[in-house]
């Protein structure tokens, strides 16, 4: 399994401790292998992954098998809960389908840099390869995280740009300044068809100014034309402005529902039940909207159906579009149960 880094017993949650025991026999371990166990979503799939390196080759393959077979409604679930960063590693490095659950990967706190290289290299979503481009702070602090990002052939011309500006603007250095060649070309090997001239292997090009004559080429007519500082010379030292960023964000996206909602009146926060409060405080971040728009968290149903109509009038279009988009996909027997249940007053 590429870039399987094994859990030992030590790392595994409580919760999983209490079911499956350090010394458990090789038939409880077949069947947790399974997912026979009674537990709860990361829990099942961090069971999944430890055992996925268990010394009985039985377990090991059936613990493989049902990792890589998981249902998308687990994975989403397990990719945006408190899970070790070992795992959202792995699942970084390997196939997903469909691609937007590497948003949530992104979205989780707890994943790690490697992670972010390994998408970097493989995702070819564009919209997934943006949110990517977003994490500026992730990418200043790790610049292999841009050089992976920079070759990948999938991200659209203006946002390897505007990348390359922004790391150059905000770290007053080119990529190749910071990193050798042999540590990008190490990062870059294995990107398929990977953008190479997109991260140059030459000295910058600031080492020549434009419209100067290279140091071994130049006539002694062209030194003293630049030591007198002619005009012309001067003119072509003009200095681009630098490239505006991008508009990388979601924030035009079309809202079919919005007519449907402009007659309608918002929830506060105040409005939401106790329980939800919890779970979606009122500054809550993006990525814990974005999860209660999309119906990515484990919420009781009347619960489910208000955390979606409260973020449906959130100030990110991107998460508001999403809540409407669920809320008119809702299936009857969701509604039904909603409409029985007395909900708050506006």
């Amino acid at each position: 399994m590429a870039n399987f880094q094994p859990l030992v017993y030590q790392e595994l949650p409580q919760r999983l401790k209490t079911v499956l025991p350090e010394n458990a026999p090789v038939g409880m371990r077949m069947a947790a292998a399974e997912g026979n166990l009674p537990l709860i979503t990361q829990d099942l799939v961090t069971c999944l992954y430890y055992l996925s390196s268990d010394d009985d080759p039985r377990v090991r393959r059936s613990a493989r098998k049902h990792l890589r077979e998981l249902p998308e409604t687990i994975l989403r679930r397990a990719l945006l809960a408190e899970i070790s960063p070992k795992i959202l590693d792995w699942f970084a490095s390997v196939d997903l389908s469909p691609q937007e659950l590497y948003e949530l990967i992104i979205l989780n706190k707890g994943t790690p840099d490697s992670a972010y290289i390994e998408m970097a290299k493989r995702v070819k979503d564009t919209r997934v390869l943006q949110l990517l481009a977003r994490n500026e702070q992730r990418f200043l602090r790790n610049p292999r995280i841009l050089a992976a990002l920079r070759a990948n052939p999938h991200l659209s011309a203006e946002v390897r740009e505007w990348s390359k500006d922004f790391f150059r603007r905000h770290t007053g250095k080119d990529l190749e300044d910071v990193l050798s060649p042999d540590e990008i070309l190490e990062i870059i090997r294995d990107v398929p068809d990977a953008v190479i001239g997109e991260v140059d292997m030459a000295p910058p090009p600031e080492a020549v100014a434009p419209g100067a004559v290279a140091p071994e080429a130049a006539t002694p007519e062209a030194v003293a034309h630049e030591a007198e500082g002619a005009p012309e010379a001067v003119e072509d030292r003009q200095v681009a402005p630098a490239p505006a960023a991008p508009t990388i964000e979601v924030i035009q996206i079309p809202d079919p529902n919005a007519e449907f909602f402009a007659n309608i009146q918002p929830l506060r926060w105040e409005q939401l039940s106790p329980r939800l409060q919890t779970v979606v405080p009122e500054d809550a971040a993006k990525s814990i909207r974005m999860a209660v728009a999309k119906s990515n968290l484990p919420l009781e149903t009347v619960d489910l159906v208000m955390g979606m109509f409260y973020v449906a009038f959130d100030a990110d279009p991107e998460v508001r579009v999403a809540a409407r988009a669920s809320l008119t996909e809702l299936p009857a027997s969701l509604l039904n149960t909603t409409l029985s249940t007395p909900m708050p007053a506006a």
